[in-house]
């Protein structure tokens, strides 16, 4: 059982779901900190 697609499939499908989790996860940040950031400038103006 060495070394079987089953697992490396596993493997990658777990590293793409992480993958993807961080990058959406890091979006959202961006997005929240640029909308307070421009609430803030409009609420300044």
């Amino acid at each position: 059982m060495n070394g079987s697609p089953a697992v490396t499939v596993r493997g990658s499908w777990i590293a793409v779901l992480a993958a993807t989790a961080i990058v959406a996860s890091s979006l959202m940040l961006v997005a929240l900190c640029s909308e307070r950031s421009s609430r803030a400038r409009v609420g300044r103006v």
